[in-house]
């Protein structure tokens, strides 16, 4: 019957143009949804009967024809309309990759030296992209595929050479207007399949090398695992996935935990446990960073497919304390303003340890340096430490400090007697590393994932064991201890130099 009603109306194509304009302001003008639902109905109406006067046929109302259009759109450009690739210098498009990182949702923005490092993928992601290929000596160049703000897909050069055949490191940007709705509205799986669309232009832009190594750094990229295209695109590569925040075993601390401003909410942390477990199965290699994380993943995959590895820079150091000056012991803290960092139990700690200073005569201050750019970005978390600081009478005594560059991180670490590292939960913990660099030792907690390798014990304290941490700096200032480290597992910088072919890592 409608059919008829539209070979029926009897006006021009240009005149049925006019009428379909109408309904269509007709449409945004409607205020409450049963209208808007009637005025979409009219607007289509109009849309058929124009069609029929322009080409003598009846069209389909339906998305179906569109979606094949719109997915192949996505796979050919990673864009919804025709836009050509942009190559920030033409030679990128000719550089042979070596390795292609996929950390999906980091390396969107601008990066500069003087930004503080995001998170651990990053620094995680900044460290491998010096590490040798194949083998020792010798480098490749580096693709970071990432979801960015940008209309095209865009390559462009984050670190130059002095030459293409390696050293460089590429960035792959692809357009974000689908993965940001995906990842706020917790639906990666439902967008999963055209997700990885994208993905797969986006790494058709780039030259592979005959063994290069896909490498995955978060669970972000989990969606991947369930595409079988992507995955016959990896055929040929050797995978690898390490997920530095193992979010896996962190929904079962916050399970056993409860309360606010941990990194993820339950939801966000069902999710990214579920996408976590995913990439495990479909890698040939997992890396982790200490054996809890290794004796949890043995749950998901075989132990074989484990690698657990030392993030640390320097193998093994011994660092003995500090000449006190002028009666003053200045310790920091720093990283993400989330709970499993343990900043609000370290603030009630550090009432312990400044009255023991004072006991000895000494002024005992903490800089927990913190602070995000965006002020909203822990802020409740935040609150609450500076509620613990008024709570134990530490004002101008703990400070809460803005987070700052890696120079200047060190910088700091280097002009304090020590740092103090009081995790709830972290696979491994990056900042004794920097310590490290600085000749400065650290009290670590006995949750952070690098505290397997502090050889000297009394440097390890459970921050919620009342008086635990005061008792470790008390044995350290009085015994004059020594702080020992040294790495339990083999060096991430040795991770790509492996040269078997890819039967091998399965």
């Amino acid at each position: 019957m409608i059919l008829k009603l539209i070979e029926s109306v009897g006006l021009s194509a240009a005149e049925l143009r006019r009428y379909l304009l109408s309904e269509i302001d007709e449409f945004l003008a409607a205020a409450d949804p049963a209208a808007m639902e009637e005025e979409f109905g009219d607007a289509l109406f109009a849309l058929a009967c124009m069609a029929w006067a322009h080409s003598g046929r009846h069209y389909r109302l339906g998305l179906e024809a569109a979606e094949t259009k719109l997915r192949q759109r996505l796979r050919d450009y990673a864009t919804l309309t025709r836009r050509p690739r942009i190559y920030a210098d033409e030679r990128i498009a000719q550089m042979e990759i070596g390795v292609v990182h996929f950390a999906l949702g980091q390396f969107g923005g601008q990066w500069h030296q003087f930004d503080p490092l995001y998170n651990g993928t990053v620094a995680e992601v900044a460290l491998l992209t010096d590490a040798p290929f194949g083998r020792r000596g010798v480098l490749t160049n580096h693709c970071i595929v990432t979801f960015g703000d940008s209309d095209a897909l865009t390559y462009e050069i984050l670190y130059a050479a002095g030459t293409t055949q390696c050293g460089n490191t590429i960035r792959c940007k692809i357009p974000d207007f689908m993965f940001d709705r995906a990842k706020k509205t917790l639906k990666l799986a439902e967008f999963g399949g055209l997700l990885a669309l994208q993905v797969l232009a986006g790494i058709d832009g780039i030259r592979l090398a005959p063994s290069a190594v896909a490498h995955f750094h978060s669970w972000e990229a989990g969606f991947l695992a369930e595409s079988a295209d992507f995955w016959r695109r990896m055929s040929m590569l050797k995978t690898i996935f390490s997920p530095y925040l193992t979010t896996g075993r962190l929904k079962t601390v916050f399970e056993a935990r409860g309360g606010t401003g941990w990194t993820m909410t339950p939801e966000e942390l069902a999710i990214a446990a579920y996408f976590e477990r995913k990439l495990s199965e479909a890698c040939m290699r997992v890396v982790l960073e200490s054996s809890q994380d290794r004796d949890f993943f043995m749950n998901w995959v075989d132990r074989e497919r484990l690698d657990v590895r030392s993030f640390a820079g320097t193998r093994a150091a011994s660092i003995g304390r500090a000449p006190v000056c002028d009666g003053r012991l200045d310790f920091v803290a720093g990283g993400r303003p989330v709970r499993e960092k343990g900043f609000v139990e370290l603030c009630h700690q550090f009432a312990q340890v400044r009255a023991w200073a004072a006991g000895r005569g000494l002024e005992a201050t903490l800089s927990i340096l913190c602070r995000e750019r965006n002020r909203a970005k822990g802020a409740d978390y935040i609150a609450e430490m500076e509620s613990a600081i008024a709570a134990s009478a530490l004002e101008g005594v703990v400070s809460v400090e803005p987070k700052m560059s890696m120079d200047e991180l060190r910088r700091r670490i280097g002009e304090t007697s020590a740092l103090i590292v009081p995790s709830l939960y972290d696979p491994y913990g990056l900042m004794p590393n920097y310590a490290i660099d600085v000749n400065r030792p650290s009290f670590v907690s006995r949750h952070a994932g690098i505290a397997e390798n502090v050889k000297s014990r009394d440097f390890v304290f459970d921050p919620e064991a009342e008086g635990d941490l005061v008792r470790s700096v008390r044995a350290w200032y009085e015994g004059d201890l020594t702080f020992d480290f040294e790495s339990r597992f083999p060096s991430y910088l040795d991770l790509y130099l492996s040269q078997e072919p890819r039967p091998a890592w399965e």
